[in-house]
């Protein structure tokens, strides 16, 4: 006895070529080659917009330590004895003076997407000395030790390269973030090739923002660049 069956049609039987196949995993390797810079792109973004906000906290910490002290944090805090066992070697020391005097409860303002530093224990030790706060690879800013420095002077920047002097280009979209004296914070484009971070010194010429030339800062007191304690 002959079975009789129904014989699958050709759209049943068809699946996906390997052509087809193919050309759908490339046109998805296009969307994301497309898709992802941008969202990385926005990532840095971030980053860049949560640095402006942390150091303009610090910025209202130093005004207060400031009216205190009748100083800036730096220094002439070490030299007056003004904040029990202050030191002012390098930026993370200048910045924990605010700790030290009380003014700021958290290592965490200094926390950003940095090559120089990584994620803080968050525990900065014990009254008076706070010895454990801002310990190294604990802080991802500059600070400029300048008493003399003029309204717009530069007084904390980031994001800083390993090399002193010069900036991670790739951080934050290729800016930089500069806190100066009366408190704005500007963004500022880092030149990709030399990692600096550039003002105009007159009609056709820029001079690094943190040199001597740059004529915010006194004559008598040149720039005292103060780089983190680097991880």
């Amino acid at each position: 006895m002959k079975l009789n069956y129904n014989k699958p049609s050709d759209v049943a039987r068809k699946g996906f070529t390997l052509v087809e196949l193919l050309v759908v995993m490339a046109i998805i390797a296009v969307l994301a080659s497309i898709a992802v810079p941008t969202v990385l792109d926005k990532l840095k973004d971030a980053d860049r917009t949560k640095a402006v906000s942390q150091i303009k906290g610090v910025y209202t910490s130093i005004l207060e330590f400031e009216a205190e002290y009748g100083t800036r944090p730096g220094q002439l805090v070490v030299d007056d004895d003004l904040v029990e066992n202050a030191a002012a070697t390098n930026a993370n020391d200048c910045f924990r003076q605010l700790i030290q005097a009380g003014l700021l409860k958290t290592e965490a303002p200094f926390e950003i997407k940095s090559l120089v530093n990584s994620e803080s224990d968050k525990y900065i030790g014990e009254s008076p000395a706070y010895a454990e706060a801002l310990e190294k690879g604990e802080n991802g800013f500059l600070y400029m030790d300048n008493r003399k420095a003029k309204e717009g002077a530069p007084l904390a920047a980031a994001p800083l390269a390993k090399e002193e002097g010069s900036f991670d280009y790739l951080a934050f979209n290729g800016k930089a973030v500069v806190l100066v004296v009366g408190g704005s914070v500007r963004t500022v484009d880092i030149n990709e090739d030399t990692e600096k971070t550039e003002v105009k010194a007159g009609k056709d010429k820029t001079i690094d923002m943190f040199s001597a030339a740059n004529k915010t800062f006194s004559t008598s007191e040149p720039p005292n660049p103060k780089y983190p304690d680097a991880r």
